[in-house]
């Protein structure tokens, strides 16, 4: 053996469904040839030796986990940050759709009838975001817990960056002179203007709610894949919306409305949001449970974090 030199290279890891002994397949360097060998005979100081950082710290967190807990699937686990399938891409852009349409709604309340008058209550006042808002956090939670907490949050600066492209363009068209005949049809740059600084409110409000909320949701599930052992799906994607969704409808009602509305009505919104919201995640779970699971089925992958940077702010 030559100790101290990466010369092996772990290309795959394989679990029988017999629950036998998990299998790793090993390449030295510049060689075609692939050999096999279980998790536990590669746990040798020896072997460790000749493998990058990353993957001998791989090889220690199988062993950990199956030591641990041995009906964990470790044939799922990615080795690295898995590629970007078509199927990511498809669900970014349903996650930056909805996004979109939150922002561009959210400075709108309505109000509606309570059904059947329940608990004296004969109507009930809402942002029309929040129709659209709450299906972020589902398809959050998908991307971190098929693909990890790095996928999710380039998805998440992703609907960031497309908001923030949105309302330059609403300035635009608010600044430049509209011609006569526009006009004459009542699209006026009054208009637009009006609709410029409604949105800008709303971005502004949304963006620091949404930010905080989403990385507080994301990191709260990743964790606690790693801490349940990829179990409790359902329990993990409540746990990562409960707090999030407080913490983005506070910070959301109060820098959209104050100033607008009595604070004791804010915080009837808050209340009457955070709601909402909590009801609409917890009636979608199942279907959020079904897509992570089938995800993971066709691009055979089912991410942890355990070496993941949990910085929003980084790539890493």
């Amino acid at each position: 053996m030559n100790s101290g030199k990466t010369r092996l290279k772990i290309t795959g890891i394989h679990e029988p469904k017999d629950g036998s002994a998990v299998i790793v397949s090993l390449k030295y360097e510049n060689e075609t040839l692939i050999f096999k060998m279980t998790v536990h005979e590669l746990y040798d100081k020896a072997w460790l030796n000749q493998l990058s950082p990353e993957d001998a710290a791989h090889i220690a967190f199988l062993v950990a986990s199956k030591s641990t807990s041995p009906e964990i699937p470790i044939g799922n686990f990615s080795l690295r940050v898995p590629g970007v399938s078509p199927k990511v891409l498809i669900i970014a852009a349903l996650y930056t759709a909805m996004l979109l349409s939150a922002n561009l709604t959210g400075y709108r309340l309505v109000e509606i009838p309570f059904f059947g008058n329940f608990l004296g209550i004969q109507k009930i006042r809402f942002g029309v975001g929040l129709l659209s808002f709450p299906a972020t956090y589902i398809i959050s939670a998908i991307l971190t817990e098929v693909y990890g907490y790095r996928i999710s949050r380039a998805t998440i600066w992703g609907g960031f960056i497309a908001n923030t492209i949105i309302v330059f363009f609403l300035w635009v068209s608010a600044t430049l002179p509209d011609p006569v005949l526009i006009s004459s049809e009542g699209l006026t740059s009054e208009y637009y203007k009006a609709f410029f600084h409604a949105s800008i409110i709303t971005f502004l409000a949304s963006m620091v709610a949404y930010l905080t909320g989403e990385f507080i949701n994301t990191t709260v599930i990743a964790r606690l894949k790693i801490i349940t052992h990829g179990r409790r799906t359902m329990s993990r994607f409540v746990l990562g919306f409960v707090p999030a969704s407080i913490v983005d409808t506070v910070i959301f009602c109060f820098l959209m409305f104050y100033g607008r509305m009595d604070n004791d009505k804010i915080v009837y919104l808050a209340i009457l949001s955070i709601g909402g919201k909590l009801t609409y995640n917890v009636l979608l779970l199942p279907v959020a449970f079904g897509v992570s699971k089938k995800l993971k089925t066709l691009d055979h992958v089912d991410h942890y974090d355990y070496k993941t940077v949990f910085n929003p702010f980084s790539w890493k």
